[in-house]
């Protein structure tokens, strides 16, 4: 620890004040504060472009933080040149020879960094980061031969969190298309005779039924806001529906003890969880974790109700497709604030094959369902890892062996192989 320097972010750093025209930038290397994800998971696709002449530039390497509301904690390291909003903070390493520059977009990566930018905003409703005090925040300097270690160390548990992501983005996309071409196109049926139906033509021995012929919805338990704990059993809300996953964020606890009484309400690997109100109606996400959490008001879950068949790997595509959610909202009541009843859900049309097919097409992506929980399930035991270590490393409060050991444990954990036939 002798060897590491207090210093501040103005101290070896700045913010870049390059400018690039609009002919420059496009929509996959725009950044606006849309486009930057909470909770430090980078960036998505922008889904359009200013209108000004100039908008700030960014480089390989920089470090883009969202200054508007910094609580969502929206950051991404730079690795392509391009246009960004004013609203977000282009932050240079301006000493490339004593700092690493992903050493220190790790080091504003903490939850430490952005309490600190919250202190300093400015504005109630939409808080700003003040741009002179994030400028003075302390951080501690290693020798760069420890902060390349450091940075190693962190690296290989975000290559694996990005690895699981495009593992599920591919499985995402095969089982989408096989569902186009089995219950859209009936490519394997089309040498079958035909019908007319109120869903369009389909083979003459499919039916138009509807989604309760395959899957009922359950209704979470309406707890009172005193019943909520700093901790123990968590409580899924609506606000955690993040399609195409349940997010563990700011989860509500309750008692344990209410387990024995509120046991059909108790949420298990893999179920499909459906918003029932407000903004996040039709919204669908699995529940990846292995833990035990209840099901909360406002949440349906919805569940197979076919004998021995297990119906939700393939309800979770069909409430994957474009058009699921407006089908909700027809059926929904209430204008400002709509609201979706189980039975109402349930009645939504589907087309059905015969069981036998429905059968063989659920063993085909039954397993692609069970590696995307997985992955999803490792990525947050990974994130977990991540930001336990981070803190730590970075104050030099854990050995880089120790922290080593951590994540082989974390990143061995094996993971079934997909072994579907396609």
């Amino acid at each position: 620890m002798s060897e590491w320097k207090k210093v501040l972010l103005k101290d070896i750093s700045s913010y870049s004040k390059d400018r690039v025209k609009l002919n420059q930038i496009n929509l996959s290397n725009y950044i606006s504060t849309e486009n930057m994800k909470p909770n430090r998971e980078g960036v998505s696709t922008a889904t359009s472009l200013p209108t000004a002449k100039t908008v700030s530039g960014y480089s390989p390497d920089d470090i883009l933080i969202s200054n508007i509301r910094p609580y969502f904690k929206k950051i991404w390291f730079a690795d392509k040149e391009g246009g960004c909003s004013n609203d977000v903070l282009v932050i240079r390493n301006k000493q490339q020879d004593q700092v690493d520059s992903k050493y220190l977009y790790y080091s504003l990566f903490t939850d430490h960094f952005f309490d600190y930018v919250m202190t300093g905003a400015k504005g109630a409703k939409m808080p700003r980061g003040d741009k002179e005090e994030i400028m003075k925040y302390p951080l501690s300097l290693p020798p760069v031969s420890l902060q390349k270690k450091i940075v190693s160390i962190l690296t290989s548990l975000d290559k694996k969190i990005s690895l699981n992501h495009k593992i599920n983005n591919t499985l995402e996309s095969i089982v989408m298309n096989l569902y186009k071409s089995w219950f859209v196109d009936f490519i394997p049926f089309k040498d079958n005779a035909f019908k007319t139906t109120d869903l369009g033509e389909i083979p003459v021995d499919w039916e138009v039924g509807r989604l309760g012929d395959l899957v009922s919805v359950q209704n979470g338990y309406a707890f009172k806001s005193s019943q909520w704990e700093k901790e123990g059993t968590p409580v899924i809300r609506i606000k955690n529906i993040d399609p195409p996953i349940i997010s563990q964020n700011e989860v509500a606890y309750v008692e344990n003890n209410l387990k024995e009484n509120l046991s059909r309400f108790i949420l298990n690997q893999g179920d499909l969880l459906i918003g029932m109100t407000g903004a996040e109606i039709g919204k669908c996400g699995v529940f990846y974790r292995n833990n035990e959490a209840f099901l909360n008001q406002r949440v349906g879950r919805i569940k197979s109700n076919v004998k021995d068949i297990n119906t939700i790997p393939l309800v979770y595509i069909f409430t994957g497709l474009p058009d699921f959610k407006q089908k909700v909202l027809d059926r929904a009541t209430g204008s400002a604030q709509p609201n979706i009843s189980s039975a109402s859900i349930e009645d939504i049309p589907i087309i059905l094959p015969p069981k036998w097919i429905l059968n063989d097409f659920i063993n085909k992506i039954k397993n692609h369902y069970k590696i995307l929980i997985l992955n999803h399930n490792q990525n947050y035991n990974l994130e977990l890892t991540r930001n336990y270590l981070l803190p730590q490393l970075i104050l030099g409060e854990i050995e880089v062996s120790e922290a080593i050991k951590k994540v082989r444990e974390v990143i061995t954990n094996e993971q079934p192989e997909p072994s579907v036939r396609i």
